[in-house]
């Protein structure tokens, strides 16, 4: 049986449209991702506040279009990945990286 070759997932590019203290809106400039079969990312919306020294409130809000039907079986669906991925950005944006090496500069 011959060997498969993995395709890329592809990649979302977005610019910022929008940027000021506390908020940023980004723009899908163009998506070539594997998703693109079943949504359509149009923007997105980061808030955040700080509570405290060591906590911030952030949210990130996610728009976009359903490409698959019907609506009543997908669009939860949808909704469910959608809310994952902004749980991602979150997590890996946002959270602090404690373990993380410190950049140094020459």
């Amino acid at each position: 049986m011959p060997e498969r070759k993995a395709t890329p997932p592809g990649d979302l590019t977005m610019r910022v449209a929008e940027n000021r203290p506390g908020y940023v809106r980004f723009e899908t400039v163009s998506d070539t991702s594997k998703l693109t079969q079943w949504i359509a990312w149009t923007s997105s919306e980061v808030q955040w506040k700080q509570i405290d020294a060591a906590h911030s409130l952030v949210n990130w809000r996610v728009h976009f279009e359903r490409q698959l039907d019907p609506a009543w079986y997908f669009g939860p669906l949808e909704r469910v990945a959608v809310h994952e991925a902004a749980k991602y950005l979150i997590e890996a944006n946002a959270m602090p990286h404690t373990n993380a090496t410190p950049m140094r500069s020459n």
